[in-house]
């Protein structure tokens, strides 16, 4: 199963593998608060389709 939840919500135990796909990383949000297992900004929107 394929969740899609915002990087300000609080991880969770049963959310799994966390990817963040995103450009940048959140700013005032440490890697160890987001646990996120892979940052993917490779195949992130480019900013101008995102807004």
């Amino acid at each position: 199963m394929l969740r899609l939840k915002k990087i300000s919500e609080v991880p969770r135990v049963e959310d799994g593998f966390r990817i963040l796909i995103d450009e940048s990383w959140p700013e005032g949000l440490t890697r160890e608060e987001a646990k996120v297992d892979l940052w993917l900004r490779e195949i992130s929107l480019p900013q101008e389709i995102d807004e």
